[in-house]
């Protein structure tokens, strides 16, 4: 019987230590060659949106297409997934942009 208990309590342990995403946010921002976009950022446990968006400036986005990767020039406003963007640029580009 303990041995069990013990079980379950180690299965509800890994499941309550599994790396997860700790926010997800939405950014309007512009590649190098002048287009703009609506990207998701996906920020990780123990990281901090700023590190977040640092990485996407130095890496860069990859296309629809999954396979090309686009540069990011600027990133111009991020707000949490379920947010309005401030600048009306960036709400009519998200109120046309599939998530």
């Amino acid at each position: 019987m303990k041995l069990i208990h013990w079980l379950i309590a180690s299965i509800c342990l890994s499941w309550s230590i599994q790396p997860s995403w700790a926010d997800e946010y939405k950014c309007y921002v512009e590649l190098a060659n002048q287009q703009n976009k609506i990207v998701l950022l996906k920020v990780k446990p123990n990281s901090t949106v700023e590190q977040a968006k640092q990485t996407m400036l130095n890496q860069g986005i990859f296309a629809p297409d999954g396979k090309q990767k686009l540069m990011v020039s600027k990133i111009a406003e991020c707000v949490l997934f379920n947010r309005q963007f401030q600048s009306d640029q960036a709400r009519q580009l998200d109120n046309n942009t599939p998530f």
